[in-house]
């Protein structure tokens, strides 16, 4: 006897194609389409619709955002605004929702990242279950993340209004160590994952590039350590090595495009640097580097770590956050403590002087990507997950 697929809706914040947009992109298209009809709900516009418009068992919506997030640092008049602002709205904001899971006879709302706060609003005034998935490390001191309420009063809302609380690392996962003591199974640890087949154990060809090809790739903000990645830069120039970095990402504010800009400047590094802007096939750009250099100081989980790892081009980030949760130290890749641009470009200068070291890191971290972070392996927990909140089909 087939039983009806259960529905579930998921609350996006944004339709941009980062790292939550292509994580919710591969889970959705893994989800067995026979068990589960999704239903997607994005508050901004953006590609990932018209990509998610093509899956079989997904229906695109809309609803609008409740912000409570804020990306720029706020004195205290702006943060009051903000605070009566988000009040004013929640209301409505949560009540769209509600009126979503009504219409669609939803089973259970998956909230994908902290920055939605509509979802979790809405599946508890509709009376259904809610999954929220916390992708950020909202705990920490950052430059562009700055929630409205406060790190504690925001962090005892997410664990009082969701069922299960996803987290992407064991980073991310430790912020909720008081009510995790108290309900560890609320707080399932379920990583971000690759498609098997995007995973390349072969050796490629070797690389004839006169110059070593330095790359980063993701959004550009002070968090994300790419000033830090120019002085590394900078000092390997001074020693004469032919470098070059190639930058992919779109810059999230003007103030910091501006300093960058004027560093590049100021280090005579413009004939060494180079920017491409967004691009949506990282996997191309990925490729045609030596090296990775991720400098975020609160990556919570750092997808592109693994996205380079799978394309045979190792890695060297900054050891916090949750990249030494996918980085062995010069096993898979390698670590170098946040702010130390001398020994991040003593990394980049070990990973120029020896091939021999690359490949033995790009073999054994695309073997544990295999391992460890395969879509297969994630869809078996998100679905444990579910099948521990929705009602039983028998």
């Amino acid at each position: 006897m087939m039983h009806p697929a259960q529905k579930i809706l998921f609350v996006c914040h944004d339709a941009a194609l980062y790292g939550s947009q292509r994580s919710l992109e591969l889970i959705l298209k893994y989800l067995p389409s026979e068990q589960y009809q999704c239903f997607v709900s994005v508050a901004r516009p953006g590609p990932l619709q018209e990509r998610l418009a093509q899956l079989p068992n997904v229906t695109v919506l809309h609803h609008k955002r409740l912000q409570w997030v804020k990306h720029d640092k706020r004195n205290t008049f702006q943060k009051v605004g903000d605070v009566l602002t988000l009040l004013f709205n929640a209301f409505s904001r949560a009540k769209g929702v509600q009126k979503l899971v009504k219409q669609h006879d939803i089973d259970l709302v998956h909230t994908n990242s902290t920055v939605s706060l509509e979802g979790a609003l809405g599946s508890a005034m509709a009376g259904v279950p809610h999954v929220w998935h916390i992708r950020e490390l909202f705990m920490e001191p950052s430059p562009k993340f700055h929630l409205m309420l406060g790190c504690k009063l925001s962090r005892l809302i997410m664990a009082s209004l969701a069922h299960r609380v996803i987290c992407i690392s064991k980073a991310v996962q430790s912020q909720f160590g008081p009510y995790q003591d108290v309900s560890p199974q609320q707080f399932p640890l379920i990583y971000n994952a690759l498609e098997p087949e995007t995973v390349s154990l072969e050796p490629q060809p070797k690389s004839h590039h006169s110059v070593f090809k330095i790359g980063y790739l993701g959004r550009i903000s002070e968090g994300k350590g790419i000033h830090e990645l120019l002085d590394a830069v900078s000092y390997l120039v001074e020693e004469n090595l032919s470098i070059e970095l190639h930058v992919v990402g779109s810059f999230v504010d003007n103030a910091y495009e501006r300093r960058i800009s004027q560093q590049i400047l100021q280090l005579n590094l413009s004939e060494k640097v180079r920017f491409w802007g967004y691009q949506e096939d990282a996997a191309s750009f990925l490729k045609q580097l030596d090296v990775l250099a991720v400098p975020s100081a609160n990556e919570p989980f750092g997808r592109v770590i693994i996205e380079a790892m799978a394309n045979r081009i190792p890695c060297i980030a900054a050891n916090s956050g949750g990249a030494p949760e996918l980085i062995e130290q010069g096993e898979t890749g390698l670590l170098y403590p946040p702010g130390q641009a001398k020994v991040l470009a003593l990394g980049l200068k070990t990973l120029y002087e020896s091939p021999e070291l690359s490949e033995k890191i790009k073999e054994k971290a695309g073997r544990m990507v295999l391992e460890r972070f395969t879509i297969n392996s994630q869809i078996r927990m998100l679905e444990e997950c579910y099948q521990s909140l929705l009602p039983r089909l028998t």
